[in-house]
């Protein structure tokens, strides 16, 4: 247990689920600032190099001077180098940058932390500074994303070599002791200012997906809610309030004539009353499965308006049309022959109201749902089981 713990302390703190996605957004993040960093390192080693040209004696005049044209002009290169894989990452796929990146940008940080260690031991040999070595490191804690463990080995390694060579450089044995002690300071503060760095990244990343996900979550539900509200829990068709959303007037506009049907199970409340409710839920989701197999094909909208009715409404569909739908639809349940002992056919049937506009405008809901309704009032004066226009 302690083991792991330490495992997360000093590597990625989180479930290893939310690794990759956290580690490309960091990828992200820290690209733009990396490429800037490496840009003005690279620009201040062109200065410092043009510089040392331009110097009295230029820059071979002794060997300290050699020494820092050297470590210029080898800064230079590697950060040359690190600009043009990351513009080569840049061109390949997402997945090679995700991949790469964070690693290349690590050996980067170390390379740079054992620059600036180079630099102020060479400085010993004109002084007793160590400014350079503190600004390198506390830049790279503060600018650059690196795991706990990473910033441990890489501050802790540089700081080791440069007390190990310090006491060899001119005033390193009368220094020893205070440049121990401040360059340890330096570098605990270097690795505690990295780790607040690197988990108030992640921190900051794992809030946005656990955010992004109770979005998602919420997203769904309301979908589902939404689904609940519009959809008839008996028959698992659309319900009454779904026609709200009926795109009437585009429907109107791409595929005109537009009719409707009123559908109604004849006697039901007798069947009801024979059968009891449970048989007549059987009987409803019946029909529903009918209506639904005879809407397979065609253009339109089918719902369960309430009780005993179905209400289906048909894109481009004449007159003479939805009368043949209506009849193909009574035959269909009255063919299913779900068993009625109490009335003459032995089995449920059905009475259709047709109606159908053909008017130049778009039709309003209200007034189809009217016509169909009276053309159901018909259907039922003739008789039942049988298919009614209105006129």
């Amino acid at each position: 247990m302690t083991l792991q713990k330490l495992r997360r302390w000093l590597g990625f703190p989180l479930e290893d689920r939310y690794r990759v996605h956290i580690e490309q957004d960091i990828v992200q993040s820290s690209l733009r600032p990396g490429i800037f960093s490496a840009l003005l390192i690279l620009a201040f080693q062109a200065v410092m190099m043009v510089l040392s040209l331009l110097r009295k004696g230029g820059p071979f005049a002794s060997l300290r001077r050699q020494g820092y044209w050297w470590l210029y002009v080898t800064l230079f290169s590697v950060t040359l180098l690190f600009l043009l894989l990351i513009v080569f990452l840049m061109r390949r796929r997402r997945p090679c940058l995700d991949t790469f990146f964070l690693p290349l940008q690590t050996f980067y940080t170390a390379f740079l932390c054992l620059w600036g260690t180079c630099v102020t031991l060479l400085d010993q040999f004109g002084g007793n500074s160590l400014s350079v070595f503190t600004y390198v490191t506390l830049s790279a804690a503060a600018l650059t994303v690196l795991q706990p463990w990473q910033s441990a080995l890489i501050f802790t390694g540089n700081c080791l070599f440069l007390n190990l060579l310090l006491p060899y450089t001119p005033a390193g044995p009368d220094n020893f002791y205070s440049n121990a002690v401040n360059s340890c300071f330096v570098t605990l503060g270097a690795f505690f200012i990295s780790l607040w760095f690197y988990r108030s990244k992640v921190s900051s990343r794992y809030a946005k997906i656990i955010i992004e996900q109770q979005n998602a979550d919420i997203r769904s539900m309301n979908v589902q809610l939404d689904q609940m509200a519009h959809t008839d829990e008996l028959t698992g068709m659309k319900n009454r309030r779904s026609l709200e959303r009926l795109p009437l007037d585009d429907r109107w506009n791409e595929m005109p004539p537009v009719s409707a049907m009123m559908v109604d199970i004849d006697f039901f409340k007798q069947f009801n009353d024979t059968y009891g409710h449970l048989a007549g839920d059987e009987c409803l989701q019946r029909i529903a499965a009918v209506i639904r197999q005879f809407m397979e094909g065609r253009e339109g909208v089918a719902v369960r308006f309430g009780g005993e009715e179905f209400f289906i409404c048909l894109f481009s569909c004449s007159r003479a049309q939805v009368l043949e739908a209506g009849e193909t639809l009574r035959a269909a349940v009255e063919r299913c022959g779900y068993p009625r002992g109490d009335l003459p056919q032995g089995c449920i049937t059905v009475s259709i109201g047709a109606a159908t506009t053909e008017a130049e405008n778009a039709p309003r809901l209200e007034d189809l749902l009217s016509r169909a309704d009276k053309a159901l009032y018909e259907a039922k004066h003739e008789g039942r089981n049988c298919v009614a226009a209105y006129i």
